[in-house]
């Protein structure tokens, strides 16, 4: 009877303990799947973002470290934040980040001033220089034409010729009297008026690249102010064709024919047609050898093709240009025997009416 007491007070106690014992256990459980879940969505997130994993790393075993000096530490959490926030931008971005993490603010600030010194560098020589008004008329002849002035390095010493677009002088250059060349100046104004901006420039183009020849008058020199066009050429001193010779024997009169078709047949197989030859344009070297000059209606035409433009002297068109007709190279070679004729004859060609024997056609 005895024993069976404290037998029967022990079975109600472990009784009672029963449901503080399951409470407990499920309690644990409940923890368990919330670590659990923890884990997994922890993993999710170190899976999605290694780098932020990698520095909350950092930062809980930074803080789990004690502080031997007992002194504490400034909280880390807003300086991570910053950076990761920083690195995401980089991400998102897809390009390659080189700022560095001491904060997003420097970072932008560091970068700025990059691309302003990038900018500059790239922009130097534009600013290096005052960009002032450039005048119309400049940029219609730019591609030919500097706009560096050289006239302060030549003084005129006289008038050489009068053109339809300007004049041409005589002009020594101030540092040596000695050497002198011809300066053709053309205004601009005219040249626009009357649609002669592609005529002067492929006279330019061609007195380049032909100049070479023995028997052409060589360019040196192309510039431009506000008003007028320069083309400085070599200075050729017996001046034109008729006004040192008066009388022309036979032998010279086949020198002077033979190197006048030199030139010519140069610049036909070049792909020019000269369409101005005339005494005029033929100038005598201080030898006497002769160099053909203005190129003012000269045009890139290739051999075998043909053209419809009136111009040239009247007395030295051929038929077919007086005529209205298509026309090739051949019009050089009739204005050659033209001044051939008035060499041998010391006569200048006369125009005749229809019906006559050496009359040209007028219909």
């Amino acid at each position: 009877m005895g024993n069976s007491q404290p037998r029967n007070a022990s079975r109600s106690r472990r009784t009672q303990q029963w449901p503080q014992g399951a409470a407990e256990l499920g309690a644990t459980a409940d923890h368990r799947r919330e670590d659990e879940q923890q884990a997994e969505q922890q993993q999710e997130q170190e899976q999605a973002n290694p780098r932020r994993a990698q520095l909350q790393a950092q930062a809980q075993a930074h803080q789990s470290q004690p502080d031997p000096a007992g002194e504490e530490e400034p909280p880390v959490q807003s300086q991570q934040v910053q950076q990761l926030s920083t690195w995401s931008l980089g991400s998102l971005s897809g390009g390659r980040l080189n700022w560095s993490f001491s904060g997003a603010r420097n970072s932008f600030r560091h970068r700025n001033k990059a691309t302003r010194k990038s900018l500059t560098s790239l922009h130097g020589s534009r600013r290096g220089k005052t960009q002032w008004h450039r005048p119309l008329t400049n940029s219609i002849f730019n591609s030919h034409f500097k706009e560096s002035s050289r006239n302060d390095l030549y003084q005129i010493e006289h008038l050489v010729a009068k053109g339809a677009f300007g004049v041409v002088f005589k002009v020594c250059t101030k540092s040596d009297n000695s050497v002198c060349y011809a300066l053709k100046v053309l205004k601009k104004s005219k040249l626009i008026e009357d649609n002669s901006v592609r005529q002067i420039k492929d006279e330019a183009d061609i007195q380049k690249v032909c100049g070479h020849h023995p028997f052409i008058v060589k360019q040196i020199d192309l510039w431009q102010n506000r008003h007028n066009l320069h083309i400085l050429s070599e200075y050729v001193p017996n001046g034109e064709l008729f006004s040192k010779i008066t009388h022309f024997s036979i032998d010279l009169v086949r020198l002077y024919v033979g190197e006048i078709a030199l030139a010519l047949d140069f610049l036909h197989n070049a792909g020019i047609i000269y369409r101005d030859a005339k005494p005029e344009n033929i100038l005598l070297t201080q030898q006497f050898h002769v160099k053909l000059t203005d190129f003012g209606l000269s045009k890139w035409l290739k051999l075998g093709a043909n053209t419809r433009t009136m111009c040239g002297t009247f007395k030295y068109m051929a038929p077919e240009i007086l005529c209205g007709e298509p026309y090739g190279h051949a019009v050089d070679w009739w204005a050659l025997g033209v001044i051939a004729c008035q060499m041998l004859t010391q006569k200048n060609a006369s125009m005749r009416h229809l019906g006559d024997p050496i009359g040209f056609p007028t219909q």
